[in-house]
């Protein structure tokens, strides 16, 4: 999926420490007028190699996941992607937790019980 995107930065901070260099950007999200998302992406080139350090901001109804790969030529390339429910499949993964529990606590009970008779 592709989106129109405008993207002001009134600030991309750089900064060296060594051989080591780091790029960060502050951002915010909108989608039809409304802000989805904000926070900080970062990319780091170390000596060894090159780490993103991607913006994720949770929200109840989607997660917005911000990828930054640091400057280049008058281009700051982001990759954004939306992820919808992901709120509801952790509900699912305890509702289903707690299921199991329940399950087995019920087949331990059974067992005692055929233990004493």
């Amino acid at each position: 999926m592709v989106f129109d995107a405008i993207i002001f930065a009134s600030d991309i901070s750089s900064i060296s420490a060594g051989t080591d260099t780091s790029q960060k950007v502050y951002l915010e999200v909108y989608k039809d007028g409304k802000r989805i998302g904000k926070g900080t992406s970062e990319y780091v080139q170390y000596k060894q190699g090159d780490a993103t350090h991607p913006m994720v901001d949770r929200s109840l109804t989607s997660d917005v996941y911000v990828i930054f790969q640091g400057t280049s030529s008058y281009s700051i390339p982001l990759t954004i992607k939306i992820k919808p429910f992901v709120n509801e499949v952790w509900i699912g993964v305890i509702l289903f937790s707690v299921g199991i529990l329940l399950i087995a606590g019920s087949e331990m009970k059974l067992r005692r019980r055929r233990e004493f008779e």
